[in-house]
Order: C-alpha cells, then sequence, then structure tokens
C-alpha cells in the first residue's frame, strides 16, 4: 500500500495526504502535475513503483466493451477522472469519491479484485514536484 493513502468508508472517500510543506506559491502547480501524473498511471496500468497492475481475469475481460477490454481500471473513465485536490496550511491531499476506489487500491478478498494500486508517488514523482516548486517559488527552470 502506497505510504499515506488512506479510507473513510462512511463518506466514502479515498485520499492521499503525503505532501506537506508545499510552499503556496507552488501548491497549484504541483497538485495540477501530480493529477497528470495519475492519469498516465491509469494510462500506464502501473503501480506508483511502475510495477504493472495485476491482469484483467479473462471472464471479467470478456464482458468489457472492445474499446475498453483490455484496459485495467478503465470501463468508463469515471475513476480516472474523478480526483481532485485540496491545499491547506503546506499541503496538498488529492482524493476521490468514487465508491470502488479503495477496492480496487486496496484489494478485495471477498470479492476476489487484486490490489491494483494508483495513488502515492514514484521517486520520479518526487522530483518533478521538487522541479515545480524550484519554478515556482524560485524562478528556476531545471530539465
Amino acid at each position: 500500500m502506497a505510504k499515506g493513502v488512506q479510507y473513510n468508508p462512511e463518506i466514502p472517500l479515498l485520499w492521499l495526504d503525503e505532501l506537506k510543506k508545499v510552499p503556496a506559491k507552488a501548491a497549484d502547480g504541483v497538485a495540477k502535475y501530480y493529477l497528470n501524473a495519475l492519469k498516465r498511471r491509469f494510462n500506464s496500468m502501473e503501480t506508483p513503483d511502475g510495477i504493472p497492475w495485476k491482469p484483467l481475469s479473462e471472464k471479467y475481460k470478456a464482458t468489457k466493451p472492445l474499446a475498453v477490454r483490455d484496459k485495467i481500471l478503465v470501463l468508463s473513465g469515471r475513476l480516472k477522472d474523478s480526483f481532485t485536490y485540496a491545499v491547506s496550511q503546506q499541503r496538498i491531499a488529492f482524493m476521490t469519491t468514487v465508491p470502488y476506489a479503495a477496492t480496487h487500491q486496496f484489494g478485495s478478498a471477498k470479492k476476489n479484485i487484486p490490489a491494483r494500486p494508483f495513488l502515492g508517488f514514484s521517486k520520479s514523482n518526487l522530483k518533478e514536484i521538487e522541479k515545480v516548486i524550484d519554478e515556482k517559488v524560485y524562478g528556476i527552470k531545471r530539465r
């Protein structure tokens, strides 16, 4: 499980609250960068650590529309497009209220669904976030 990922089943709300001490001038840029990175993760079908998600069962795969048959965690795009963020006191939280998000993030033995983590930061995400902060706060552009 990715560090910092939390779930409140009463709402339901799945969120990642790991970015702390982000300068206010950079918060919006950092949040937008991560939301785009998160969407790319759904396209690459990998965990934050770059490990491919477990494949779909052949039985389930056969029920999906042809256009998305080979896509994992994508049927309508609802989950992928549901993420938002909130900034407060130098912290950024990324969240979704899609009810089945936690099932896919953590897996469900009861439903025979493997964990396919999408929330979390890769090393390259953290490097890019540093670049965004440098640019927004200090005016330094790095490649």
